[in-house]
């Protein structure tokens, strides 16, 4: 059996518990993929104990969600929009245009796009809200 220098067992075991960037940046996407579509703010990162409690369970730099908005968000928004053009487009859709007035006194237009299903309930995508000057109602 042969016995390995300290250097060696030192290194070896730094390289073990240094995560890779691949890592933290795998890890970044991954946790901007759980947040956002479970409506969970990515400002929630700045909470100090839930900031310890991921470090301490994940082994991984916890990012702030600057970090998250400038490098996952866009992707991730792709991501979406590519998944609803190609569920809607490959099927017949329905186009619903409603007008409100949100909390702040503002008319808003919303455009929904959705699948019509024969068998199951269909869902629908907001894919154009704009703001008017005044209602038509």
């Amino acid at each position: 059996m042969q016995k390995l220098s300290s250097q060696q067992t030192l290194r070896g075991c730094l390289q073990q518990q240094k995560p890779k960037k691949d890592d933290q940046k795998e890890f970044n996407e991954d946790l901007s993929k759980a947040m956002i579509p479970s409506n969970i703010p990515l400002s929630k990162l700045n909470n100090p104990n839930l900031k310890e409690f991921l470090g301490k369970y994940c082994k991984l730099n916890i990012p702030d969600e600057s970090t998250l908005r400038k490098a996952s968000v866009h992707s991730i928004y792709k991501q979406t929009l590519t998944f609803i053009k190609n569920e809607v487009n490959s099927n017949y859709f329905y186009i619903v245009v409603d007008e409100t007035t949100d909390s702040c006194g503002r008319y808003i237009a919303h455009a929904l796009k959705g699948v019509l299903g024969e068998t199951n309930p269909s869902r629908s995508y907001l894919f154009a809200p704009k703001k008017h000057e005044k209602a038509n109602n």
